[in-house]
């Protein structure tokens, strides 16, 4: 794994499928693909600087709400995975983003998943802070990737 990217297509970071990622079948286990997912998402909100620590001093913690999910194709041992997302929707008290993993040009994954953003005190609904809502509203897509 290397670190997480911030440009203006989103986040990512490349991943290389591991032993314990596969299942008997010898691909790798579904459950680990929004995983992935997430992981690109949080390390990237740590690179633009709106890492969980940050986000808990402005009041915040996010809950994934919605995560759905369209497997096109396994990956497998020591495949080179490609992970990306990006937001589609930041609306006031939650944002929707896009994932898509592939490997060798190929899509494997697509998913979309909704995360809202709690109070951590009253775990109640609570607004994304401002500056975080810029950089969530400037990051777009790359070409390739609109319409996943």
């Amino acid at each position: 794994m290397t670190s997480a990217s911030l440009d203006l297509t989103g986040f990512g970071y490349r991943y290389l499928v591991a032993h314990s990622d596969i299942d008997d079948s010898g691909v790798m286990h579904f459950s680990r693909y929004p995983a992935l997912v997430e992981t690109a998402l949080l390390r990237g909100l740590q690179t633009a600087g709106w890492g969980l620590a940050e986000l808990r001093a402005h009041g915040c913690q996010l809950i994934v709400a919605q995560l759905q999910v369209s497997y096109r194709s396994p990956a497998r041992l020591l495949d080179e995975l490609d992970v990306r997302v990006w937001p589609e929707h930041v609306g006031g008290a939650q944002f929707r983003v896009g994932g898509l993993i592939s490997a060798a040009e190929e899509r494997l994954v697509e998913l979309t998943m909704v995360l809202g953003v709690l109070d951590p005190g009253t775990e109640r609904p609570t607004r994304l802070p401002a500056a975080l809502r810029g950089l969530l509203t400037g990051l777009r897509p790359a070409a390739d990737l609109e319409g996943v």
